[in-house]
């Protein structure tokens, strides 16, 4: 996974400005019916029972081995859940859950024609979203608290997301020619809209230690290792779904054996050309300079820059260290710095 942003976005620009970003990468399923909280309770790594019309969450769908196929956020309504999932996993997010629906009052429908998916970050962006919701409290929002607005002419969510800089995920029904509104957005609110969203939003949320798992990144690693626990994605007490008993294994025997990292690479000699995140281009972290000592500790899974400025997300070993390297199996006279930064 690869992205990149225009050379005039900064890292200043991410913690200074109040930045708009459009047009997020989404889809949106409607789980209701009678029974949808007792299903989804025994689908997902979250505890469906704790979300409240005022609380949405992150959450986390994992196979028999307990690693995880796909994570989305999931917005309750009255009896209706709303879950907004990577795009590239919502068809077979769709057909997965269907099969375990059975005789349970629950329908599941794709209803991403209907939603439209964006995001404020930054300065100031929790005042952008109070007059967005009509209301005078959002900007004092914590992590995963979300308002729902409804009206005759408006239907949004708004819901804040994890991290020190204010993030917030907008999901908005019914607007028309999107790209076209986006600018219209951005100009009224007096927002920097962004024409290259992928890294702006992935470095916000790894800034923030979150790694949302799509089609490109599913069954590889268990929630624990991804940090989801520490979002309240991860419940230990609500009772049985795929994939828990290993993961409540490993959690309470303390057995886990990596974990996510996020890095900056500091090598100004860095070619960003090169591609660094597949598993056939054999790009590791290292700590020690010579990799014959054998002290691999991870693996890249994304890589991607913000100006002068590159960034690469790893899976790690869980030990101590106090310098790391990346290099490149097949190149490994090439050695770059690392700075850990969560």
């Amino acid at each position: 996974m690869h992205s990149t942003v225009n050379s005039t976005y900064t890292e200043q620009l991410v913690l200074n400005e109040t930045l708009f970003i459009p047009d997020l990468k989404f889809s949106t399923l409607l789980v209701e019916g009678d029974d949808a909280k007792q299903f989804l309770q025994g689908q997902v790594t979250v505890n469906v029972n704790k979300l409240s019309a005022d609380c949405g969450a992150l959450a986390a769908c994992v196979n028999l081995q307990g690693r995880t196929q796909v994570s989305f956020f999931i917005l309750p309504q009255d009896k209706k859940y709303l879950l907004v999932v990577p795009k590239n996993y919502a068809k077979k997010f769709v057909k997965t859950l269907k099969m375990y629906v059975l005789r349970a009052n629950v329908v599941i429908t794709d209803v991403s024609n209907l939603w439209k998916i964006y995001a404020f970050s930054g300065k100031n962006s929790g005042m952008i979203v109070n007059d967005l919701m009509a209301a005078t409290d959002i900007h004092s929002f914590q992590m995963w608290n979300m308002r729902y607005l409804e009206n005759d002419t408006e239907s949004r969510f708004a819901l804040r997301l994890p991290g020190i800089i204010q993030h917030w995920l907008i999901i908005d029904k019914n607007i028309e020619d999107f790209h076209q509104q986006s600018h219209t957005i951005a100009q009224r609110l007096s927002v920097a809209l962004l024409d290259s969203t992928e890294a702006i939003w992935n470095y916000i949320n790894l800034s923030a230690g979150l790694l949302l798992i799509d089609a490109e990144l599913t069954d590889q690693w268990i929630p624990l290792e991804l940090h989801y626990d520490k979002f309240g994605a991860v419940d230990f007490d609500k009772g049985c779904y795929r994939g828990q008993e290993i993961i409540a294994r490993i959690h309470f025997r303390g057995q886990l054996k990596q974990q996510l990292a996020f890095f900056k690479i500091t090598h100004s000699e860095y070619n960003f050309s090169e591609t660094i995140y597949s598993k056939e281009s054999g790009w590791k972290i290292i700590t020690e300079v010579n990799p014959e000592k054998n002290h691999t500790i991870g693996n890249v899974i994304i890589n991607f820059n913000i100006a002068e400025n590159y960034w690469i997300a790893a899976m790690i070993k869980k030990i101590d260290f106090s310098q790391a390297w990346l290099i490149g199996e097949s190149t490994p006279e090439k050695k770059y710095m690392l700075e850990l930064l969560s």
